[in-house]
């Protein structure tokens, strides 16, 4: 897929304000702490995927406190995996 210089833009300068925001609410150790345990997270849910878990699952592994951001990462790796 070819995108427009003006939508790289737009989805650049939404990143940037959206990190804008977490830095001035959290602090910039707290967003950089954080990262790392992202990619854990979505790197286990990949992988929870390829084993054919459910969302359920998939949720149970990381308990319900977590629950949508769990989801949101599945729904993430389901679109990109096609």
């Amino acid at each position: 897929m070819v995108l427009s210089r003006a939508m790289i833009r737009f989805n650049r300068r939404s990143v940037a304000s959206r990190l804008a925001v977490l830095v001035g609410l959290l602090g910039v150790a707290q967003v950089l702490s954080a990262c790392p345990k992202m990619k854990k997270r979505q790197e286990k849910v990949k992988s929870l995927v390829k084993k054919g878990k459910s969302i359920e699952e998939i949720i149970g592994e990381f308990g319900e406190d977590e629950a949508r951001l769990i989801k949101t990462i599945h729904e993430e790796i389901k679109k990109s995996s096609g």
